[in-house]
């Protein structure tokens, strides 16, 4: 029986395709169902405790939405399907982000989990979602944009300034999308937003750290 490796020790894995691991599994929990999360540059099928896993969550980031996803990894993941276990793809950038991924999965309908679990996509529309509160969004983007510090929001499957600057072309071009600039963006009634993003230079991001979390908590 093929087997892989777990933290340096040999796990049964069926007859699906298998890689060794270069790095330690995490073991995680979502809707009620195990799965496992790990970089895209791999794909595992474990047993653990004497329990199959029916969904696995491949986790990806910015080198994986440049590069092509290998041949190896795209043919264990159509095993994993053909064999019944649900796979889905997760980031905490956009869902927007992780199309190019998704797209050379070849998978239909395939869960995209994006901005780390505030929304589930399911078959390209939207099946769950958690925005933050929009009052304190309200009051982080007061507070910010009001200090001088780039502060953007996600809006409609678009990333959302007040005004464009070095920050959001920085942020835009490595996605490949553009800013929607709305000048009066603070005065929206509401603003639900699954995440807000700040951009600076890094000490300066280090002082609004600890300015946000003593104002903030």
């Amino acid at each position: 029986m093929p087997k892989t490796w777990l933290n340096g020790r040999s796990a049964n894995t069926g007859n699906l395709p298998y890689s060794s691991l270069n790095e330690e599994i995490s073991l995680a929990r979502y809707s009620g169902m195990d799965c496992v999360i790990n970089s895209l540059s791999s794909i595992t099928f474990v047993q653990y405790n004497e329990k199959s896993y029916t969904l696995i969550v491949r986790s990806f980031d910015k080198k994986s939405m440049i590069k092509s996803i290998n041949k190896r990894v795209k043919t264990a993941v159509h095993a994993a399907h053909a064999a019944g276990v649900t796979v889905a793809i997760c980031t905490g950038r956009m869902q927007v982000a992780m199309l190019k991924v998704a797209n050379e999965l070849e998978l239909d309908g395939i869960p995209l989990i994006a901005f780390g679990g505030a929304q589930i996509w399911m078959e390209r529309r939207l099946a769950y979602k958690r925005y933050l509160p929009s009052d304190i969004t309200k009051q982080i983007l007061d507070y910010t944009l009001g200090n001088g510090l780039h502060c953007h929001a996600f809006l409609w499957d678009d990333f959302i300034v007040e005004r464009e600057n070095k920050y959001s072309e920085m942020y835009g071009g490595k996605h490949n999308i553009h800013a929607i600039a709305i000048p009066k963006l603070r005065s929206f009634t509401r603003i639900d937003t699954p995440k807000l993003l700040m951009m600076d230079e890094p000490e300066v991001l280090e002082e609004w750290q600890g300015r946000l979390q003593k104002r903030f908590g």
